[in-house]
């Protein structure tokens, strides 16, 4: 399941937080994962937050670490969260 959420900043460009979880075919415990997208005043193309870094000469831990601490660049933990809660409002059980 996904949710997306925009966010404005006061210097007139966007943020966009993608969110989604999942369960895993090995076992029940939820996936979360996200994705940090900005977009330029007056532009209309969004662009990643990561796409200036070369995978190959990273392992997988610092590629997550490199990529997580790039989307916290744009933004914050609370703004993460408040879209996973968006998120978890659609899909809870009644």
């Amino acid at each position: 399941m996904n949710h997306e959420k925009i966010f404005k900043r006061a210097d007139g460009s966007s943020v966009l937080i993608s969110v989604s979880v999942s369960i895993g075919w090995s076992s029940n415990e939820p996936y979360w994962s996200r994705s940090v997208h900005v977009r330029a005043k007056g532009k209309r193309r969004w662009s990643g937050v990561y796409d200036q870094y070369t995978p190959r000469g990273l392992s997988q831990p610092e590629r997550e670490k490199l990529i997580n601490e790039a989307e916290l660049k744009h933004c914050t933990p609370d703004e993460v969260l408040q879209v996973k809660m968006d998120l978890w409002e659609k899909i809870k059980p009644t």
